[in-house]
């Protein structure tokens, strides 16, 4: 029974659910901004390849799905983002948490959950001059595979993609498909910043294997 509730889009829950919904992604969406909130204040963060970004510009910020957690904690604050979000009941926190980080707009969907819609929609608001954050093992893996769809959607929109890496001391790691790694407060946390990528639909091969390495710390 659980399990086919978990199964349901949070745009289609029946409405004797929904005041369970909402004390669930409300409770556990504030206590997860006020455990980044905390990583941002308390963290020392240092910046490599900050000069990459210009304030003028929007990007596609790419990034493995285990670094979540230190992405919160270093950007914290977004502003003219819009994102994708995995539509699943389950994932009632993460839409409340983005909402509370300034993201401006949630467009629900994924691979296999209305991606190709979701994915239209998300290339005109990049046209328009939004930026977004993809990560290219997600929304379930398996981790550390690049899907190619990151590819397309800059390739159309003609944004730029920016790897991001991480590296943070001390940290945890949980056991989830792709070993989520959390900053610990007080700790250190390095953001590295790679050179904004131009895609088009002739130079796939290529871009993927700089942005790779970019992704991976290279």
């Amino acid at each position: 029974m659980i399990k086919n509730f978990m199964h349901l889009r949070l745009d289609s829950v029946p409405w004797y659910l929904k005041p369970l919904i909402l004390v669930y992604g409300y409770v556990l969406g504030y206590l997860q901004y006020i455990q980044y909130w905390l990583n941002n204040k308390t963290i020392q963060i240092s910046w490599v390849g900050i000069e990459n970004l210009s304030p003028d510009k929007n990007y596609i910020f790419v990034f493995w799905h285990r670094y979540f957690p230190c992405y919160f904690s270093a950007f914290f604050k977004f502003k003219k983002h819009i994102w994708m979000v995995h539509p699943l009941l389950y994932m009632a926190h993460m839409w409340i948490l983005v909402r509370l980080l300034g993201v401006q707009k949630i467009i629900p969907g994924s691979a296999g959950n209305s991606g190709i819609k979701a994915t239209k929609e998300l290339i005109a608001d990049l046209t328009a001059g939004y930026s977004t954050m993809i990560c290219p093992d997600g929304p379930s893996g398996p981790p550390y595979v690049f899907k190619k769809g990151v590819l397309y959607i800059a390739a159309k929109s003609k944004v730029p993609i920016v790897p991001l890496y991480f590296r943070t001391n001390p940290s945890f790691q949980i056991r989830s498909w792709d070993k989520k790694k959390f900053p610990i407060p007080f700790g250190k946390l390095e953001v590295e910043i790679g050179e904004p990528i131009e895609v088009s639909e002739m130079n796939h091969d290529t871009v993927m294997n700089n942005i790779l390495s970019a992704m991976n710390g290279e």
